[in-house]
């Protein structure tokens, strides 16, 4: 009767913990599907129901799913990744927007992801190390852009994509082609991205009335991301007010291409072996440039290449600000520096490295009615004040060349002068 009596109870007590467990499973919401490989369940996904993406998308072997983030359901999922995750994407910008994010893992790609109003594409990042550990990748005989935008031509503003995120991911071009095309993007941010092996890294352009700068995109901001590309790695056409900080950028032909833009900031970024230009800013006939402030960015390579060169056929462009950078060069290679025409309201200061001082200052002591000197300023100096030990000079003259200062005085004699000079290639 006792060993009845206790069966009975481990039955009950099997039945009520197999219960409790079912109900803890939909809590924490474990997704179990079949596999398509063999006769055992997997678990997909183990978290909440309700996830702060909209979608989460993951691979379990060859096979891509996205997780409705708010039902646990998988509504898509196929070994084609570019599918998977453009059906994500569009079910979140036809909902209004909202995230899809990619678990870590490589996801190659035979078609253009296209990226959508109000969507966020995000990565995962890797906990100790904080980087990012998805990637997307061109596969083999694909020769697209690895994301891009639908694009049409622009007559107002409203034609231009508009919020759009794209951080924590790793895009491999895989050598060729274009990573990310954005032309005609209105508010994005990129963030904490890497993007690498093609030959056109990110291409903001435009397409649309280039008669009315109104209707131009722009407020793109890209931060904390390291690029390669061989030809150009960031090019801008027709853009207003983006920001580009903290990138580092390296080997391409040029490492930033600023085109008929406006409002452009680029802070605290490096540049390393550039083989044309590090940057190159153009106008046409159309279209100026107009405040675009290049700070606090660091510039090394071992080519014979400009660090910033601007090509000027336009009479309105103004307003360019190249003030606190450094400047250096492989000691096997010393680059051609500048190639910067006169530019109304501009400024070239407190810039240092080989070629790039914009002021220098010191003293000199000389015997006769002339003294010369190297300046070391980034070219001949626009500007050369001195100040003598003496009023017996009797007045002075200065002229100078890329690398020396001849002061010339009335009266022989012995002097000792302060000098200050100063190189604005914009004057």
């Amino acid at each position: 009767m006792k060993l009845a009596k206790i069966k009975k109870l481990s039955l009950k007590t099997y039945a009520i913990a197999l219960i409790i467990a079912f109900f803890v499973g939909l809590v924490l919401g474990g997704a179990i599907v079949y596999s398509q490989s063999s006769n055992e369940n997997i678990t997909i996904v183990s978290g909440s129901f309700t996830e702060t993406a909209s979608y989460v998308i993951f691979k379990v072997g060859d096979t891509i799913y996205a997780k409705n983030g708010t039902t646990g359901e998988i509504e898509y999922s196929g070994t084609n990744a570019s599918y998977v995750i453009n059906q994500a994407i569009a079910s979140v910008h036809l909902k209004g927007g909202g995230t899809v994010f990619l678990k870590a893992g490589e996801y190659v790609i035979d078609s253009s992801i296209i990226i959508k109003e109000k969507v966020s594409l995000v990565g995962e990042m890797e906990s100790k190390t904080g980087s990012a550990v998805t990637v997307i990748k061109r596969g083999t005989g694909f020769t697209g852009a690895l994301l891009k935008t639908e694009v049409t031509y622009a007559d107002s503003i409203e034609d231009n994509t508009q919020d759009i995120k794209i951080k924590n991911l790793i895009f491999n071009g895989n050598n060729e082609g274009v990573c990310l095309n954005l032309t005609n993007v209105d508010t994005c941010v990129i963030k904490e991205c890497r993007i690498a092996y093609c030959e056109y890294a990110v291409w903001l352009g435009y397409y649309g009335d280039q008669t009315n700068d109104a209707v131009y995109p722009g407020d793109v901001r890209i931060t904390d991301c390291r690029i390669h590309a061989t030809k150009i790695a960031v090019y801008v056409e027709r853009n207003l007010g983006d920001y580009f900080r903290d990138l580092k950028i390296s080997d391409a032909n040029y490492t930033l291409y600023i085109k008929c833009s406006k409002i452009i900031f680029v802070e605290d970024c490096s540049f390393y072996n550039f083989q044309t230009a590090a940057i190159k800013l153009e106008d046409d006939s159309n279209e100026h440039l107009e405040s675009i402030i290049i700070q606090g960015n660091r510039f090394y390579t071992t080519h014979s290449a400009k660090y910033i060169t601007i090509t000027k056929v336009h009479s309105s462009t103004s307003r360019i600000s190249i003030n606190d950078n450094v400047f250096s060069y492989s000691a096997l290679d010393r680059p051609d520096t500048f190639d910067l025409p006169k530019i109304s309201y501009s400024s070239f200061r407190g810039n240092t490295g080989y070629h790039a001082m914009s002021e220098q200052s010191g003293t000199v002591t000389f015997s006769g009615t002339s003294y010369t000197f190297y300046h070391n300023l980034a070219k001949a100096p626009t500007l050369v004040l001195v100040s003598f030990n003496t009023t017996s000079y009797g007045g002075y003259t200065w002229t100078a060349t890329d690398t020396q200062i001849t002061i010339t005085v009335q009266n022989s004699g012995n002097y000792k002068a302060y000098w200050y000079a100063e190189y604005n290639p914009f004057s």
